[in-house]
This record gives C-alpha cells, sequence and structure tokens, in this order.
C-alpha cells in the first residue's frame, strides 16, 4: 500500500503521482525535462483506469471525465499538469 498523501509534507505532487504509477505497475526511470509518450509504456485501459483511481484516493481529488481523454493525457507532462491543477484547484 501506498503511504498516504500528508497535508504539509514535503513530498511533492509530481513524485506522489510517480509513485501512483509505480504501484499500478508504470515505472518510468526520472522526470526529466524530455516529455514522456504515455502511451510508449503500453498503458492499457484497465491500467489506466486503475491509476486514475490510486491517484484520486492518495491525492483526495476527482479527476472529471472530462478531463480522461486520451490526446489530453498522451504526454507526462501534461498529465503531471493537470494533476497538480485539479489539486490546487480543489484544495483551496
Amino acid at each position: 500500500m501506498l503511504k498516504r498523501f500528508e497535508w504539509g509534507c514535503k513530498m511533492d505532487i509530481r513524485e506522489k503521482v510517480m509513485e501512483c504509477m509505480e504501484y499500478t505497475g508504470i515505472v518510468i526511470d526520472s522526470l526529466d525535462s524530455d516529455d514522456i509518450d504515455m502511451y510508449e509504456f503500453g498503458i492499457d485501459s484497465l491500467t489506466f483506469v486503475s491509476l486514475i483511481v490510486t491517484i484520486e484516493e492518495e491525492l483526495d481529488i476527482e479527476i472529471p471525465d472530462n478531463f480522461l481523454q486520451p490526446k489530453l493525457l498522451q504526454s507526462l507532462n501534461g498529465f503531471m499538469s493537470m494533476v497538480e491543477q485539479l489539486f490546487e484547484h480543489q484544495h483551496q
């Protein structure tokens, strides 16, 4: 089981998303400046749904259905930015 995200914790949201990805079987070595095509990692629909549910539970956010379009989620940096924005908006 993942360590629950704690308010005020120094763990970066991006690091938590990476932890959620690893938990669901998606292993990406690092978050360098190069963007990553998430489909290169063989993410199927079941893995993707599992990732979304894990992120929602761990960060206590809701990712609206209209944000779950394959085009919007292809880029790792775009996906991370979306999660960060939703987190900030939902925890104001």
